[in-house]
């Protein structure tokens, strides 16, 4: 975290404030070749400056955790130092994919995200961009500029997109700003809960439960295991890693006296699978193919299908 010096300003609209911060991420894009995550505050008596937020972590969902953790610091840090607005920029992805528009389900697109890495940098109709948003106590404002790349010139940003405000805004760089409601909000929010723990079926005794197999469409990988007969729960047995989309397969597939497992009960089971594997590979410094070869090659419960 790098705050920098603070500086006198006159009260400019929220939307100069953007255009302000984009001036600056421009001058380090043109100077570095990209951005760290920046963030021009200021206070309630009109003093300006910049906190720059790097992300530094091994893989996707260790960024994601260092992503919280910063937010975190921000809130504190703008209460501490009577931030009552912001602007913001930092480099992001965005894509144009009705697969992941509003009537997707939080489990379906956790899947496909889970299937691209956790990142939309894996996605094939990916944009690169800086991403602009402005927030006071009354609104937010967003806009993007694309960064191009080209192998004759050395990379740039383009023009600043059209500043938009936002009805709806959600997601961790929200909220931040002190406000009581916001504290009030903060006290009365219901604990967290806990992180789901994947079961695995050698916790059940010996033929205890119903074989199940999950059938889900464009799912990174499907499970074969038992179900808790007292708590209902699906326990993991074994994976299968698709080469192709077996989930047709699977739901048609005369299976005797085994359980067919759609929908949300199954797509959240095999997110919390895939997620447990993602972060298993991080912590060896592997990726997820090399952790999923080296497990399939270990373990013969994991096979492809």
């Amino acid at each position: 975290m790098d705050p920098g010096v603070p500086t006198m300003s006159k009260c400019v609209s929220l939307a100069a404030l953007l255009r302000r911060v984009s001036r600056l991420a421009e001058q380090m894009f043109d100077k570095r070749g990209n951005i760290d995550p920046m963030w021009l505050v200021e206070n309630a008596g009109g003093e300006q400056h910049v906190v720059a937020t790097p992300v530094i972590a091994e893989g996707a969902l260790a960024g994601s955790d260092k992503k919280d953790a910063i937010a975190a610091y921000l809130r504190e840090y703008f209460a501490q130092h009577d931030v009552v607005r912001f602007a913001f920029a930092a480099e992001s992805w965005t894509v144009s994919d009705p697969a992941i528009g509003r009537d997707v389900t939080a489990e379906q697109f956790g899947l496909r995200y889970a299937a691209m890495g956790y990142t939309l940098a894996n996605h094939p109709d990916r944009r690169e961009i800086v991403w602009l948003e402005a927030e006071d106590s009354t609104e937010t404002l967003t806009a993007l500029r694309e960064i191009i790349r080209s192998i004759h010139r050395k990379p740039c940003l383009g023009a600043l997109g059209k500043i938009e405000r936002a009805n709806h805004m959600v997601g961790r760089w929200t909220g931040l700003l002190p406000s009581v409601a916001h504290d009030a909000a903060l006290r009365e929010r219901p604990p967290a809960a806990e992180p789901r723990r994947v079961r695995l079926s050698s916790e059940l005794p010996d033929d205890v439960g119903i074989v199940f197999v999950t059938a889900v469409p464009n799912a990174p990988l499907q499970i074969l295991g038992r179900r808790d007969p007292v708590t209902g729960e699906l326990c993991v047995g074994s994976t299968i890693l698709p080469k192709v989309d077996h989930a047709e397969k699977l739901a048609t597939a005369a299976l005797a006296g085994v359980e067919v497992v759609t929908g949300p009960e199954a797509e959240r089971l095999i997110l919390a699978l895939h997620g447990w594997y993602t972060e298993q590979a991080e912590r060896q410094g592997k990726t997820l193919e090399q952790f999923l070869a080296d497990r399939t090659a270990a373990e013969p419960n994991t096979r492809q299908g």
